[in-house]
């Protein structure tokens, strides 16, 4: 029973993210479509204490704000949907240290998983 109790606890720990971590300017180094469909776009993103975000894309800016519940980042855009995407994302972090950031996201179809370096 205490076993199981250990468990449990280790893995709601497990669960929550430190802003603090999350905090900085994050590199793209690979990115995963589906079954290994390979994304070949230099991003970068960057995430402050204000809760603003900043996507670099191919040189192109993207602003927003970012909020966190436990392991899942909502990013809700500034500038108004045109169409070419969806008026906010939601990303579920993987795994997060000081230095490597993993994030995978449902897209109605196959899942991404991209991972960024500090």
């Amino acid at each position: 029973m205490l076993i199981g109790l250990n468990t449990l606890t280790n893995c709601t720990k497990s669960s929550s993210i430190s802003d603090d971590l999350l905090l900085g300017s994050w590199t793209k180094i690979s990115s995963i479509l589906g079954q290994g469909d390979i994304l070949l776009e230099t991003s970068t993103v960057k995430f402050t204490s204000d809760n603003k975000v900043e996507f670099i894309i191919s040189g192109n800016s993207q602003f927003g704000n970012w909020s966190k519940k436990g392991n899942k980042i909502t990013i809700t855009w500034d500038e108004p949907n045109d169409g070419s995407r969806q008026p906010k994302i939601e990303f579920t972090i993987t795994e997060l240290s000081e230095t490597k950031l993993v994030w995978q996201m449902e897209t109605g179809g196959p899942l991404l998983i991209e991972t960024f370096i500090k």
